[in-house]
């Protein structure tokens, strides 16, 4: 528990970004969705990824 308050818990300034216990797809979502933000190839490949997921 103490763990998790000090992630929540972060000052103004602090970016913090969690994912679960034993689920490696979203942290590899989360950092292509970081990656993203400097590269475009990245950005439309993970929009076309979602898009085929809400199908």
């Amino acid at each position: 528990m103490d763990a998790l308050l000090s992630i929540a818990q972060m000052p103004p300034g602090v970016p913090v970004a969690s994912v679960g216990i034993d689920n490696g797809k979203n942290a590899a979502l989360l950092a292509v969705e970081i990656l993203a933000l400097k590269d475009e190839r990245l950005k439309k490949k993970l929009e076309e990824y979602r898009e085929r997921m809400r199908e």
